[in-house]
């Protein structure tokens, strides 16, 4: 039976970073309903410094993507029966089964297509992958329980960030700038360099510190280094130096942000700062950045369009296929998608204008 007071809860979430983010609003909602429950969090080790600030969580457990067998068998063993409450926010089959060993009392995402997940489960939430916010999607999981929801997306950081960001070399946080997100995991996201180019000699010439972010790769650095040599003073390259309690940080200071589809772009909408969202391929009203205090009653977009809900503007490419919701034009990831990359720069300027005036006519 369901305990109506649960004292262990664990929330399940084993994909990537963006999707470790927008469940936090559901721990959030958790943790306002039971402020004394011991909340805990199971995700990929690869996604854990997305929630290393989070004070929703009591601990965070990780495993690998591909564990051993014997690694495998020793977390079933760890997490057996320890939780009065587990709840799974994907619809896959490993997640639902770790919910299975974990909780006495199982929720999970599932439909009548998967009739042996929902045997599993002691409630089964149905899956929408085209038409619910994946936020929505996660909140509906609380919903469920009855319990009053929450829609914040939780952008941790603590004053160490920001001493970090105060010291860090060749950055002047007490100087006005913008964040620039240009290098998405996969091609197919990505706008066009010389649109980048453009974009960040504009800002330079009205005033702005420009400020690029991203990972440690090598590849990344190295494409943003190609850009910076092409632009005038006035901007720095800050990829693989920041961690993301940092780079929430940062985000939460500037006067824009401007990034593709990715986790980033996720981050900037939940700090507040107005943000120019990039979209070709992607599906919005699934996947566009949750603006900060939206209702949770609504998605924040809809299917085709330019739109601005909030804080963040979402300005899509052009053309009659767009969505398309496959991987690019040629259907793969390391494929370009020609609404992006034909997408002008002078369309993202007059965006970033309107946003910097907070203009919506």
């Amino acid at each position: 039976m369901m305990d109506q007071t649960p004292k262990t809860i664990l929330v399940i979430c084993m994909r990537r970073l963006g999707d470790v983010l927008l469940a936090t609003p559901l721990l959030h909602t958790l943790r306002q309903a039971f402020p004394h429950a011991r909340i805990d969090v199971l995700i990929f080790a690869s996604t854990r410094s997305i929630v290393a600030r989070n004070t929703d969580i009591d601990q965070i457990l990780t495993i690998e993507e591909q564990p051993t067998f014997w690694q495998h068998l020793a977390f079933l063993r760890r997490i057996w029966r320890q939780y009065d409450w587990a709840i799974s926010t994907q619809n896959g089959d490993r997640p639902t089964f770790y919910a299975f060993v974990a909780g006495r009392y199982r929720i999970g995402l599932a439909d009548e297509r998967h009739p042996f997940k929902q045997k599993l489960l002691h409630k089964a939430i149905p899956f929408d992958d085209e038409q619910t916010h994946t936020v929505r999607m996660n909140l509906a999981l609380a919903h469920s329980l009855g319990l009053p929801l929450d829609g914040t997306v939780m952008a941790g950081f603590n004053d160490q960030d920001r001493v970090f960001l105060e010291v860090l070399e060749g950055f002047s946080p007490a100087r006005p700038y913008v964040v620039l997100h240009m290098v998405p995991r996969f091609p197919y996201k990505a706008w066009s360099l010389e649109g980048w180019i453009t974009l960040a000699d504009w800002f330079i010439g009205a005033g702005f510190q420009v400020v690029f972010t991203g990972s440690d790769r090598v590849m990344e650095h190295a494409l943003i280094e190609s850009v910076l040599s092409r632009l005038p003073p006035g901007a720095i390259n800050l990829a693989g130096k920041l961690n993301f309690g940092q780079m929430a940080y940062l985000l939460s200071r500037s006067r824009l942000y401007v990034g593709i589809d990715t986790v980033v772009t996720h981050l900037a909408a939940a700090t507040g700062v107005p943000t120019l969202a990039l979209f070709g391929p992607t599906n919005p009203v699934k996947w566009g950045p949750w603006p900060r205090d939206w209702r949770v009653g609504m998605n924040p977009y809809e299917r085709v369009g330019s739109q601005w809900r909030g804080n963040v503007y979402l300005l899509q490419g052009e053309g009659e296929c767009v969505p398309c919701h496959r991987e690019g034009c040629h259907q793969r990831e390391d494929s370009d998608s020609d609404c992006l990359q034909d997408m002008s720069s002078q369309r993202v300027i007059r965006a970033a204008r309107r946003l910097l005036e907070g203009a919506r006519t």
